[in-house]
């Protein structure tokens, strides 16, 4: 009888030893996979006819807006979906400044 017991406790304690060893096992595989660089926001941008880049800006202030030259109005708003053609920036009806922020303001829900 104690021969059968001894080959028992000898089962248990290789049992155990086996999942010890597939537990480490599984634990040395999760190391080995290959760690995710974190996803990179990309920004909207746009190159201009001299080579720049131009950032879409995403600004609230209209302060901040009405300092901005007309060139940088106009490649803010083709950013955001609007085409321009060049007679329009010239001539009698031309499109101001004052026209441009109010498009860049009805673009961005800016109040």
């Amino acid at each position: 009888m104690k021969e059968s017991e001894e080959f028992a406790e000898d089962d248990e304690i290789n049992v155990t030893k086996k999942a010890k060893r597939s537990v480490t096992e599984k634990d040395v595989e999760i190391k080995k996979t290959p760690i995710q660089p974190p996803v990179k926001q990309t920004k909207v941008t746009k190159k201009t006819e001299q080579g720049g880049v131009v950032v879409k800006d995403n600004s609230k202030a209209k302060s901040q807006w009405k300092k901005k030259p007309i060139i940088y109005l106009k490649e803010q708003l083709e950013l955001r979906g609007r085409k321009f053609n060049a007679d329009q920036f010239t001539g009698a009806n031309k499109l101001t400044k004052g026209s441009l922020l109010s498009m860049l303001y009805m673009a961005d829900d800016i109040m």
